[in-house]
């Protein structure tokens, strides 16, 4: 039995709408873009740090792959950081849970693929 849940959480549409600004020479655009994602990118670090026993694996400019222990997992805490963060950036974030890390990138995948902005997790996640 599995006592760990996998979250990886990517943010929607940010890298096309840096390459568009940088094929329109619009660097200022695209840096303003990039920063104000970072700062989001922080804070949701801030946030997944304040959940006990997590563990942030990696980090990427618009992803974040962490894993905490089943006890600790409320879907409320995503909720929260998918709407501070949009409330902060104006970007959305898909998210992809379960217990095992490949579950975790399927269900991104499935959330991407499904219209993003969502969360999607096994229904057997807390068993």
């Amino acid at each position: 039995m599995n006592n760990s849940i996998y979250i990886r959480l990517d943010v929607d549409n940010v890298g096309d709408n840096i390459e568009l600004a940088l094929i329109k020479d619009d660097i200022v655009k695209a840096q303003e873009i990039h920063n104000v994602i970072q700062l989001g990118m922080k804070k949701i670090k801030d946030d997944i740090s304040s959940i006990k026993n997590s563990r942030i694996l990696m980090t990427g400019c618009d992803d974040i792959i962490f894993v905490l222990p089943v006890k600790n997992y409320n879907n409320l805490i995503l909720k929260m950081i998918k709407d501070n963060f949009y409330n902060f950036t104006n970007y959305t974030i898909s998210i992809g849970v379960d217990k095992s890390l490949k579950g975790a990138l399927r269900n991104l995948k499935i959330a991407k693929l499904s219209g993003k902005n969502r969360i999607i997790e096994n229904n057997n996640l807390l068993e």
